[in-house]
């Protein structure tokens, strides 16, 4: 209903509209300046918005609190660029860009932005993780880097011109499925649609240039630092594998730890006459992640590999687009001791315990089935037990010892290897069927598969190798080209799809969530009537998961319960983009959506995914009260979001 509402009201305003004089929209020109051989451009960007969501998290409209609203936030972009050279050289031999960015939502200063994520300790005892809100509405770089000519440069004779750019700028492998640019995203929320989502690109070095007479091949090779764990004394020497097989005198983090990122491509233009023009796109990448993080900080490493390629086609009064991408590469687990020094109160007191040690018989303070207490006598037993899985459930203390422990049934978790084959396809279609008016379609898919880093069927992990065949993209935020997504795609939050439920005999009966490109088949049909002062675009979505879901129907054995496949049919998206220049420089836009669930989350219904939403509601509750509160469990109610807001750039 409120779907069409919106239509309605957009007709009989864009009603009006017609009989406006037509503009390009967006089309203010820069400030410009030229001193001498070089020229100085400023520009500027205001975007104000709001949002309202409703059943966006869980489908409930059982779940009153299932809905949110940001009356209002602003995001505010001044960039400026200069180059240099032009009149001498014929062509630009340096050109640097600065973008500054300003973002809030009015009335919530902790969204701007938070510190980085470090540890609490307390003696031996590590409480966990904590950050702080930057809650001043400061000034950021977005975007910074500078490029220069290598044949002037270097003083090269080369007939084509080769560039190298440095600093933090924006770059993707076709669509931005395999690698796209969302290094630093902002925190939006489920459904906000935000096409100006990434906060900050990554910081990396590009080479680049043309290869032939014509200039019709095109080279770019990119290298990106995305994390470094080895720039200061502190974080080379942070220890923080204690835990790991045969490092219990070894724990420093170790030099070299550094998160970096390789990617090239080839892009061969082709044309004939005016109408037709094919640009085919081969790209690799590979991803050296020394630090990985499974269960702890630094417990895996990932080499991660993709190959692919993308074709555009402009073939008369057609657009068509096809990628394909495959993933290479392996993820190794390390040998680990899930014990961890943690705190707990007994009879009122404050007191450290072993995580994963359990007490059989005591004659002291350690109290049989319970956690073994952090002490000196029997820590020595702990430190020196043999680190194998095969120890799990085991006693460590001789039978002469006055207190018995054993470790628990997951304690050691040896080490193993996953290998990564997943892949993805996209296709899509436009058809120009007159002046202003185009039809489009779409459908893509990328493969799925579980956690393989978490046993769904028993207590503690495999020590078998598997094969992982979900995609992987890096730094993703696709949302569709002829056809756009505004809620499972869209924003960067994206609608969390649900996992394999685990059996009973696990530790955590909740399945694993994901938004991301992967386990995913969607379809799409869209429209578009482009006036150049107005658009309005609808587009209609349906999506299905690749690897269906695993459930358990308890009701008619609670012990036993029946394993059986969920549907994979997730739903139907309904949206509506719609933009209105009223000269060259302000636009007012407006997306909504409506999310309709379809038999896969009728076959989830009334399932609870995890305790952390029940802690975050209770988080501020200082009455220390159980009221029994019901857990929020998903249903099927159909969501809705609507974002509207004007950009001024000037």
């Amino acid at each position: 209903m409120l779907f069409l509402l919106i239509a309605i009201v957009s007709l009989i305003s864009f009603q009006g509209l017609l009989q406006c004089k037509l503009v390009e929209p967006l089309c203010k020109p820069a400030i410009v300046g030229t001193f001498g051989d070089s020229t100085l451009q400023f520009s500027s960007r205001f975007r104000i918005e709001s949002f309202y969501g409703k059943n966006i998290q869980l489908l409930n409209s059982f779940n009153p609190t299932d809905q949110v609203i940001i009356p209002v936030r602003h995001t505010l972009d001044a960039r400026m660029l200069y180059g240099y050279g032009f009149e001498k050289y014929g062509y630009e031999i340096v050109t640097l860009e600065l973008t500054l960015r300003n973002k809030g939502v009015w009335g919530n200063p902790t969204s701007i932005a938070s510190s980085d994520i470090a540890p609490v300790k307390l003696g031996d005892v590590v409480f966990g993780e904590h950050s702080h809100p930057l809650n001043r509405h400061y000034v950021w770089i977005r975007e910074f880097w500078i490029q220069a000519s290598l044949n002037e440069m270097l003083n090269l004779n080369f007939y084509n011109n080769h560039f190298m750019t440095a600093g933090f700028f924006s770059f993707e492998l076709g669509r931005g499925v395999a690698l796209g640019d969302a290094y630093a995203v902002d925190h939006d929320i489920l459904g906000f649609y935000s096409p100006n989502a990434v906060d900050q690109y990554a910081p990396g070095i590009k080479l680049s240039g043309t290869l032939d007479y014509d200039e019709d091949l095109a080279y770019d090779l990119y290298v990106a630092i995305l994390h470094n764990k080895s720039d200061t004394f502190a974080n080379v020497n942070q220890k923080i594998l204690g835990q790991q097989y045969e490092h219990r005198f070894k724990q420093e983090r170790g030099f070299g730890k550094i998160n970096w990122l390789t990617a090239g491509r080839f892009k061969l233009n082709m044309e004939q006459g005016e109408a037709v023009k094919v640009i085919f796109e081969p790209y690799f990448l590979y991803n050296d992640q020394r630090e990985q993080k499974v269960e702890f900080l630094g417990d895996a490493s990932s080499k991660l590999g993709t190959l692919g390629f993308s074709i555009d086609a402009h073939l008369g009064c057609i657009e068509m687009g096809f990628e394909f991408a495959h993933n290479l590469g392996r993820q190794d687990v390390k040998g680990w001791d899930r014990n961890v020094i943690k705190s707990a109160t007994r009879e009122g007191s404050f007191i450290a315990t072993n995580s994963q040690v359990v007490v059989v018989s005591s004659p002291g303070p350690d109290v049989p089935a319970t956690d073994a207490l952090y002490r000196p006598e029997n820590q020595q037993y702990v430190d020196s037990a043999v680190m194998s899985q095969s120890q799990n459930g085991q006693l460590i203390t001789p039978s002469t010892a006055l207190t018995q422990l054993r470790n628990s049934d997951r304690r050691f978790r040896d080490a193993y290897t996953n290998t990564y084959s997943g892949c993805m396809a996209l296709w899509e279609m436009r058809l120009t069927c007159c002046d202003g008016f185009k039809m489009a379609m779409a459908t893509g898919f990328a493969t799925g598969d579980r956690n393989p880093n978490r046993d769904f069927n028993h207590p503690h992990d495999s020590t078998v190798d598997s094969d992982y065949g979900g995609f992987i993209g890096i730094q993703e935020l696709y949302t569709g080209n002829f056809v756009r997504s505004d809620f499972v795609m869209g924003g960067s939050g994206k609608i969390p799809r649900i996992f394999s439920f685990p059996t009973n005999n696990v530790s955590s009966p909740y399945p694993d969530k994901t938004s991301r490109f992967t386990n995913l088949i969607y379809v799409g049909i869209g429209s578009c009537m482009d006036s150049g002062s107005w658009s309005i675009n609808p587009n209609v979505l349906s999506y299905w998961q690749q690897v269906p879901s695993r459930i358990f129907d308890r009701s008619l054995d609670s012990l036993h319960p029946i394993a059986r496949m969920a549907s994979t049919w997730l739903g139907m998206e309904f949206n509506l983009f719609v933009d209105a220049c009223f000269d060259n420089s302000m636009k007012f836009f407006a997306v909504g959506s409506v999310f309709v669930p379809g038999s896969h989350y009728a076959d989830l219904k009334g399932h609870a995914l995890n305790k952390d939403q029940q802690k975050f509601l209770d988080r501020f509750d200082r009455t220390g009260i159980d009221a029994g509160e019901q857990v929020p469990v998903l249903g099927t109610d159909a969501a809705v979001s609507i974002n509207v807001g004007i950009e001024y750039r000037f």
